[in-house]
This record gives structure tokens, sequence and C-alpha cells, in this order.
């Protein structure tokens, strides 16, 4: 991986690293206006007259340019956060433009639909770029034990800007052009981000960890055993230095003496399935490996499957709203993911690291997946209810938050720290496939119930199919997440003995 520096003293360190964490938030702050599309939806539509089918690829074409991150993943992986933020600036800021001169031309874009969900697509790739820069740089430069609280204050600041961004739109814009406003305030935005990261984030090799790592002789053979993820994650589970020295005595396998292996295997069984990995601990996974893998499937796809609910809701919330005659909420109703979400990030996040022995992160993942099946049930039986509209849509973002801050983190710990940035890009990916589907879906069942020469539909009747798929996916979530626990559970019960 690109751009490591040398610190020149812990003191500097530790201030490098916490001024890379501030600009983080910053960049994660603005990379979370991605998810206030159901703000402007409605602006969208009336402006170039669309269906709500049109609208739900847009929105989904906006989210799968996020999850297009496995590309940006790469990149950050073979360059650094250096040249991801330069090509993150240019590729935004450049995408936002062009949707704040769409309402310029409203007749031609009125009929072409397809170019403005192209240009959302655009942004969304644009978007990840600073997303994988913010996220991967402080989750390498910080301590693994500290990891849940990290993730967990650069997601409230990502979850929580939709609701500072809603604020601005409702009460700071005015005018017929406020969606062409809003579109060159992102512009803006992310031209200053991008700046910041270019300029102030960098890899800092860990004090703490380098001195866990001893040097050995750098011949062809043993040269290969000093891996990356090793020098990440040597003082992680282990006071003790992880490589030995040519001099040491003692039996010896790939590196690792016998009282070591039963250090390693005391601290995997004290936090059971939370830190378990798989057969290849400790080494990089090659594209083959991962997709041969049972445990990046069931973790992958339970976050795949709960994330398509969590951003299904939250980009409908105010369709939902206006088809059950609830619309005069609609400001309440877009704040209340973000601020859930940004109110619970950082406490789930301390708590998964302080209770991550009693109480394993992936557990705490399959309560999050069951969070969005209560909230679906909930709409799909009494979404007519404002208030139990409003606990719906708080208990999804409850499971929003959990999801989106220990995911990252559960991703780095199963697998190489090295190729994070194209692990979690998959993930992402995934997401917003799935994500794609199921909104399409979503629009398609809404149009079919509109009244011909009209744009909105009214009545449960509008939403069911909807919500119901959406339903079906959150179960399917809880049931990959169970399955993960007890498959290895029975693989941890296995070495112990």
């Amino acid at each position: 991986m690109a751009n490591f520096e040398q610190p020149t003293s812990p003191r500097s360190l530790s201030f490098l690293k916490l001024l890379g964490l501030v600009v983080g938030c910053l960049a994660k702050f603005v990379t979370g206006s991605l998810f206030v599309f159901n703000v402007y939806a409605d602006d969208l539509k009336t402006t170039f007259n669309f269906t709500q089918k049109e609208v739900e690829l847009q929105s989904s074409l906006l989210n799968l340019g996020l999850g297009a991150g496995f590309l940006p993943g790469l990149l950050y992986d073979s360059l650094g956060p250096t040249w991801t933020s330069g090509a993150g600036l240019v590729v935004s800021v450049s995408a936002y433009l062009l949707l704040w001169s769409t309402t310029k031309y409203t007749a031609f874009y009125g009929r072409n639909s397809w170019l403005i969900a192209i240009y959302f697509f655009v942004c969304g790739i644009g978007s990840v770029f600073t997303y994988m820069v913010a996220l991967n740089t402080n989750i390498i430069n910080f301590h693994s034990k500290h990891r849940g609280l990290i993730v967990g204050v650069l997601n409230s600041f990502f979850a929580g800007s939709p609701s500072i961004f809603s604020v601005i739109y409702y009460k700071g814009l005015t005018g017929k052009n406020r969606f062409g406003d809003f579109m060159l305030l992102f512009a803006v935005s992310f031209a200053f981000v991008d700046v910041l990261c270019i300029i102030f984030l960098r890899i800092f090799t860990s004090q703490e960890i380098t001195e866990n790592v001893l040097t050995i002789a750098s011949t062809k053979d043993e040269s290969k055993y000093l891996k990356s993820s090793e020098k990440y994650e040597a003082s992680y589970n282990s006071n003790k230095p992880v490589l030995r020295t040519n001099g040491s005595t003692g039996t010896e396998e790939h590196g690792f003496n016998q009282n070591e292996k039963q250090d390693e295997s005391e601290s995997s069984s004290e936090s059971g399935v939370d830190l378990l990995v798989n057969n290849h601990k400790g080494e990089q996974l090659s594209i083959k490996q991962l997709i041969c893998n049972a445990n990046f499937h069931l973790f992958t796809w339970m976050f795949v499957l709960a994330a398509s609910v969590g951003l299904t809701l939250v980009n409908n919330i105010t369709v939902i709203a206006k088809s059950l005659h609830l619309n005069q909420y609609n400001g309440s109703l877009v704040l209340v993911v973000p601020i859930t979400t940004a109110a619970l990030s950082i406490f789930i996040g301390v708590i998964s690291d302080l209770f991550k022995e009693k109480i394993p992160r992936m557990s705490i993942l399959v309560f999050a997946c069951a969070c969005f099946v209560v909230s679906q049930a909930i709409i799909l039986i009494f979404g007519e209810l404002y208030v139990l509209l409003i606990i719906g849509t708080f208990l999804c973002g409850l499971g929003i938050s959990a999801l989106w801050t220990l995911c990252p983190a559960v991703m780095s710990e199963l697998f190489s720290l090295e190729n994070i940035g194209r692990n979690w890009g998959i993930a992402i990916l995934l997401a917003a496939v799935v994500g794609l589907i199921i909104q399409l879906i979503f629009g398609t069942i809404y149009d079919a119930h509109v009244v011909e020469g009209t744009l909105d539909c009214y009545g449960m009747k509008c939403i069911n199919g909807g919500i119901g798929l959406a339903f079906t996916a959150a179960v399917l979530s809880v049931s990959l997440g169970v399955a993960f626990i007890i498959k290895n559970r029975r693989n941890s019960s296995y070495v112990q003995m």
C-alpha cells in the first residue's frame, strides 16, 4: 500500500492521526449527502415530470455509484489516499456541476431521464473515492482495539449529515431552482473536503505495532512471512513480538514459536467468533480465495441484504408518507434516521470495543438485522399511523447505525487490512446492486397503482409490495448472520479441542 509515512515522534504521530480523523469526519459528512435524496426527490420529480420508476432508477444509480467502491478501493490499496482523493475531486465536482446544469434544460432532460440517472451514478462513484479515503486511512492509522470507536465516530458524521443538509434544503434554499442550487452546494462541498484530504490524509505506520515487530534477515525465503497484515495486527492479539529473529531458539513453524501460537489460540477463544478470521489468518486473500471463502459470503450477504432494506426505506420515506397522506410530516420524518444514526453510531462503536469479549460484534449485527425485520413489519401493518411510522423509521435508523459502524470493523478483522479497500468495496457494490433491484421493484409496483394522468399514488396498496420485499430481505439477513455465528462457533470449539 502506498503513502506510508514514518512519524518523527510519538507526539507528532498522535497529532497527525487526530488531524487525519478530523479531516476524515468532514469528508464523511459531505459523502453522507448521498442519503439526502429523499429530500429533493419530489422537486426532482415535479421539475422534470418524471414517473416514480424513473426517480427510483436515479436514486438507485446514485447508490450504485457508491457501490462501485470496488474500483476506488483497488486504487486506494495501490496508490494510497492522496491520489484517491484527487480522483474523487475531479469526478465528484464534474458530476454535480452537470446535475446543476440540468435545471437550465428541463424540457430536454424531461425526455431523457436516463441521462440524469447517469449523472447521479457518476456522483456516487466520485463520492466513494472520498468515502474510501476517510474510512480506510483512519481504520489503518488507529489501533484495532479502538476500531469500533473510530468507525463509529466517522459513521456518526456520515449518517448524521443528511439531517443538516435537510435543514439547509427546507430552510436555507428558496425559489423554483432549489434542486439546482443544492447540486451546486454539493459541488463546492466536495471540492473543499477533497482538497483537505489531499493535503492532510496520510497513512502512518503505528509505533506501538512496529515496536512489536522484529526485523528478520531479508532472505528470500523468510521475508515472505513479513506480511503487511501482520504488521498492522501484530500487537492486537499479543504484547510479545510476533516475528522471530534468526538468533532465536525453540520450535519454529513459519516464524512462530509454540508459545506464540498458544497465546494466539487463547486470544481467539476469548472473543469467540468476533475475531475468528478464516483458514488464511494473517495472510492476504486473492480474489479467487475470497470468492471461495464461506465466511466472506455469509458476512457479506448479511450486510448486503440488510443495507438494501435501510437504503430503500431512507430513499422512499417521503414517498411512503405521501402515499399514506402523512406528507405534512416530511420535515420530521427525513430527520429520524440521520439523527438516530448520528447519535447511536459512536455509542455502538464504544460498546463493541469495550465488551467485544462478552458481546461479539457479530451478535450486535444480527440484532441490527432483526431491527430491520421489526421496522418493515411495523410499517407494513401499521404504517398509516404516524406514531408507528416514526417508530418503524427509528428502528431502521438503529439498524443502519450498527450496520455501517460495525461491518467495516468486522471486515477488517476477518480479512487482511492490506485489502480493506477491495473487500469492503465488493460489499458495498453488492449492496448497491441489490438495493437497485429492490428500489426498481418498489417503483414498478408504485407506478402500477398510479391513476393515469397523475404522478402520485395513495394508499397502502402503493407500497405494500416494496415493503414486503424489503421485509423478506431483512429476514434473510438475520438468517445469514445466525448461520455465520453457528458455523464459526463450531469451528472455534473444534480448534480449542
